[in-house]
């Protein structure tokens, strides 16, 4: 038995039910972050920019890149022995740079970068979180 499992019928430590408390919190609100941020950026691609369907694929790709690439993100932080918490805070910068740019810099493709950069940097740090 590892060091991180309670022994069996034996209660969770106090430190296991606030985490957990908080990652419902945590969860439950980036579900709803992540819908709403998806149907607003293809919105916004639309009514600003009459996106194509590419340029639509693009956008609401950019959670799945995110995904695809939590395992690299993972690999690469143990690597160079980061703490996961601040790897997580660096890719919610990086996001929140990508979101940045997309907002106050004109043109459908650096909106198009920016988007799927903050959406995919913002799910790459599911794997770190848990």
């Amino acid at each position: 038995m590892s060091h991180a499992e309670p022994p069996p019928n034996e209660p969770l430590p106090e430190v296991t039910k606030k985490t957990f408390r908080l990652e419902k919190w945590r969860a439950g609100m980036m579900g709803i972050l992540e819908t709403t941020v998806a149907t607003f950026l293809v919105l916004i691609a639309i009514r600003t920019y009459e996106a194509d369907a590419g340029i639509k694929a693009l956008l609401s790709g950019g959670y799945s890149l995110g995904l695809l690439g939590g395992p690299l993100v993972v690999y690469l932080t143990s690597r160079i022995k980061m703490p996961a918490s601040h790897a997580a805070g660096w890719l919610f910068i990086l996001g929140g740079s990508g979101f940045l740019a997309a907002a106050i810099l004109p043109g459908l493709w650096v909106y198009v970068i920016g988007s799927v950069l903050g959406t995919a940097a913002m799910t790459a740090t599911v794997p770190l979180i848990i």
